[in-house]
């Protein structure tokens, strides 16, 4: 009686044999090419459209951006921007009390007229921060920090790039050779930010290695982080998945022509 009930179940399940094995040997090559990264272009180019056509937000109107473009430049007569239009611009900036100014611009070598000005207000301005190069191993290209600005105040510009050219992460913190574990010029804008409303910066707790503001932790960025695999993360220990804003006019933006300042805050 067993014999002839496992005969029929036998021939039962016979047709799925058709259908199984194909069926394993297709999820089999998707998931090796998916291990050797043969897909990862496809995911990361599927993440842009997601981020493209996500719904618009509104503008941010705690973040005003002031762009150096060519019109600044034509207005000044000069580049690279002399330190004294900065550091006029930055003490109109200052007298509106903002929480926070970023200067992502290099600044490690004098650009005369105005030096000791800018000298002071990197010295003066608690709230002013800016920015070096630490990541590339070419020691030659990388770039220091204006002088004048405590180490405290200073965080790195570097930017991953994907192999398609494309910036889709950032990042948010890594450990140097020579100066210890830095901050990069984001996060240490979105901290001065934050601790204003007691919001401070700690590390995750799923994570630790990660970074966290209150209970929003970031995930970070593993080499099997989504749709990358085995991606160089570097030497960085902390990086994020950027979301772009989906809006034209995500801030409002100025630009730093000259006088342009003082007439749009005076």
């Amino acid at each position: 009686m067993k014999s002839q009930t496992w005969h029929k179940l036998r021939q039962q399940l016979a047709p799925l044999k058709l259908v199984a094995l194909p069926s394993l040997l297709i999820l089999g090559l998707i998931l090796g090419g998916r291990w050797a990264g043969a897909f990862q272009s496809w995911e990361l180019q599927v993440l842009d459209l997601f981020l493209k056509y996500q719904p618009s937000e509104p503008q941010d109107k705690r973040i005003l951006l002031v762009n150096i473009d060519e019109d600044s430049i034509r207005s000044i007569g000069r580049y690279p921007i002399p330190d004294q239009y900065l550091a006029q611009s930055l003490s109109i900036l200052q007298k509106h009390q903002p929480r926070a100014i970023g200067l992502d611009l290099f600044r490690d070598i004098p650009v005369e007229p105005g030096s000791a000005k800018l000298a002071s207000a990197f010295r003066n301005m608690d709230n002013l921060f800016g920015i070096d190069k630490v990541l590339d191993k070419n020691k030659s290209e990388r770039v220091n920090p204006p002088p004048s600005l405590p180490i405290e105040r200073i965080g790195f510009a570097d930017a991953p790039i994907d192999l398609d050219g494309s910036q889709r992460r950032g990042f948010l913190g890594t450990q140097t050779q020579e100066k210890g574990f830095r901050f990069s010029l984001a996060l240490l804008l979105a901290e001065k930010y934050l601790i204003a409303q007691d919001i401070h910066l700690d590390n995750g707790i799923q994570d630790p290695i990660a970074m966290r503001f209150r209970s929003v932790e970031i995930p970070r960025i593993r080499p099997n982080f989504g749709g990358y695999i085995r991606t160089n993360t570097g030497n960085a220990d902390a990086q994020m998945l950027l979301n772009f804003r989906n809006n034209p006019k995500a801030f409002e933006t100025i630009s730093f022509k000259k006088n342009t300042i003082r007439k749009i805050f005076t």
